[in-house]
């Protein structure tokens, strides 16, 4: 009886959640609550975590940035670590953009909420091989973007690109080293 008594609860919490009902101080100690309740499911904790977390970006995202970090902490986190064993495989020394893990002019602007990606500029052939995790918005997913082009040509006849889910990182990262080799060796197709 007290698990259905608890279901019910879980039930009408996650519809009130839904509904806006909370405000951004109930929904942190909401929040605190369901990470200390012991008595949970593992499901209904998930449910309820998840549930909060995207009221407090969607109403509050100062505050959640308080309490969950900046958004994009464990794409960044993926990023960088696959940038470290990048840089061990390939000679980046010649890049003309930045060796590092960059965060898109789009998320400064505001355009995207999250946009962490790696690039390599070949200089004589102004090809660039670029691989990103991006949420354009809150209505849309998480995707992968793996693509290579000229220089300033984004989205015309030349541009190679493929999207992926995080969860197909590591194919992501396979076609992104094969548009790398190919940047890296001076080819233009």
């Amino acid at each position: 009886m007290k698990k259905l008594t608890l279901a019910l609860q879980v039930e009408n919490i996650l519809g009130l959640i839904g509904k806006g009902h909370y405000d951004a101080k109930q929904l942190r100690i909401l929040y605190r609550n369901v990470e200390s309740k012991e008595n949970l499911t593992d499901t209904q904790s998930e449910s309820l975590v998840e549930a909060i977390e995207a009221r407090l970006w969607k109403d509050h995202p100062r505050e959640a940035k308080k309490i969950l970090g900046p958004r994009n902490t464990e794409t960044r986190k993926t990023m960088e670590a696959y940038f470290d064993g990048l840089q061990k495989r390939f000679d980046l020394s010649a890049n003309h953009h930045k060796n590092k893990v960059k965060l898109g002019g789009n998320v400064i602007s505001g355009q995207a909420l999250i946009y962490d990606y790696i690039s390599y500029r070949n200089k004589n052939t102004r090809m660039i091989a670029h691989i990103a995790f991006r949420q354009l918005s809150e209505e849309l997913s998480l995707e992968i973007v793996v693509g290579k082009h000229p220089v300033g040509q984004t989205s015309s006849k030349t541009v190679n690109s493929c999207i992926f889910t995080p969860e197909q990182f590591e194919a992501s990262a396979k076609q992104f080293e094969i548009y790398l080799t190919s940047v890296l060796a001076g080819e233009f197709a």
